[in-house]
């Protein structure tokens, strides 16, 4: 039997061979009866809470953590020393139970200590010195443990609290630099505004310049249309004064008969279409027109001097336009009757030649008949020779 040592079964330390718990008079505290079965015992909550440190480390609790945590999805896991951590901010918030120990006062520790032939007395025993023992080294754990976090605690506070200084620091700094960004950046979008309205103030001003411009120049391509149109007006009027003046004095005067024989042949005119007026929009061609027209100006030959003559010459064909529709209102009756004769002869005409060409096709067919039977007569009677005419 491998000799025990007393804190071994003081803490009941695990895989520990042979591990007995006896007395001072040598009577085994556990019997070695391998073939007594133990009763098993529901599960039941401690009575106390001095021995949570001990369920916690122990290796079942360890187990029983470690099946969990591999359970867990892979983005919940973690790893021993975040587990560790866990633990410890668990237990932070553990009451600290009271230090109650009172074995060392009243009863000698080494009264208990297992010793070869050391009497017993009969009112003491063995297991209540142990669990003495042992919740004042559970207490005593507890108290390092909490001791150890409050240290812990205390050192990460002292360093969060460097590290937030120096982050504060940081920070007025970056909001010193940051202000003072916006300070420059201020002063250069003044001055970029300041320079972007005097340009806006000579952009105005030059636009207006150009409104003037372009204002003149309406006013100027205004007067040459109307002195384009002005000519043009003056032109047909010359043409027309021409073409109405005799033509003996044009044969002679006028620049498109002079070269042309006693029989005149009026030329045909052609009327102007809106591309034509779109083409005479164009300054540029109009000026370029009115220079070759005006570098060979006509020869200033007019037949008509006075107006008197004109008006003479106004009332004239007003007389005649008076006489042709007075003779029109007379002859418009009779010409429309006569027309509507002329279209039910024609209609009648058509008539008749349908009806006849009717009568000549039934003749054409009654001969093409009369034709027919001849020729077949006159084969029946020369293939038959004997054939006698009965006549009656």
């Amino acid at each position: 039997m491998v000799p025990l040592k007393t804190l071994d079964i003081i803490f009941r330390r695990r895989y520990v061979q042979n591990t007995q718990h006896y007395f001072a008079n040598r009577k085994h505290a556990v019997l070695d009866d391998k073939r007594v079965k133990k009763t098993s015992r529901p599960f039941h909550v401690p009575r106390s809470e001095k021995l949570l440190s001990y369920i916690k480390y122990s290796d079942r609790k360890e187990k029983l953590l470690s099946r969990n945590r591999w359970l867990q999805p892979l983005h919940l896991k973690d790893n021993l020393r975040i587990a560790a951590t866990r633990d410890i901010s668990e237990r932070l918030f553990i009451e600290e139970p009271p230090d109650d120990v009172r074995a060392v006062v009243e009863i000698h520790p080494e009264f208990y200590t297992v010793i070869e032939g050391r009497p017993l007395r009969c009112f003491d025993d063995i297991k209540v010195y142990i669990n003495n023992i042992r919740s004042y080294a559970m207490n005593r754990q507890q108290i390092g443990y909490r001791r150890d976090l409050i240290l812990k605690i205390e050192q990460n506070v002292v360093t969060e609290s460097n590290e937030h200084d120096k982050i504060l620091v940081g920070l007025k700094q970056h909001i010193k630099n940051f202000q003072r960004f916006l300070t420059e950046d201020y002063k250069r979008s003044c001055v970029r505004v300041s320079k972007a309205e005097k340009l806006y103030a000579e952009l105005v001003a030059k636009n207006s310049e150009f409104l003037g411009y372009v204002t003149q120049l309406t006013i100027l391509n205004n007067i040459l249309f109307k002195l384009d149109a002005i000519r043009g007006i003056l032109k047909i009027y010359r043409s027309y004064l021409i073409f109405v003046a005799p033509l003996s004095w044009r044969q002679l005067y006028d620049e498109k008969l002079k070269h042309k024989v006693q029989s005149i042949q009026f030329e045909t005119g052609e009327f102007v279409t809106d591309n034509d007026l779109v083409e005479t929009l164009d300054i540029d061609r109009m000026i370029e027109v009115a220079k070759q027209e005006l570098q060979n100006p006509f020869p200033p030959y007019m037949y008509f001097n006075r107006p008197q003559q004109m008006l003479y010459l106004f009332r004239t064909m007003e007389l005649q336009s008076r006489e042709y529709l007075i003779q029109l209102s007379k002859t418009g009756a009779p010409h429309r009757l006569l027309q509507d004769r002329i279209k039910h002869l024609k209609k009648a005409t058509i008539q008749e030649l349908d009806y006849f060409q009717f009568y000549i096709d039934s003749i054409k067919n009654e001969i093409a008949r009369e034709n027919y039977n001849k020729d077949h007569l006159q084969e029946f009677i020369l293939g038959n020779p004997g054939f006698n005419f009965r006549w009656e």
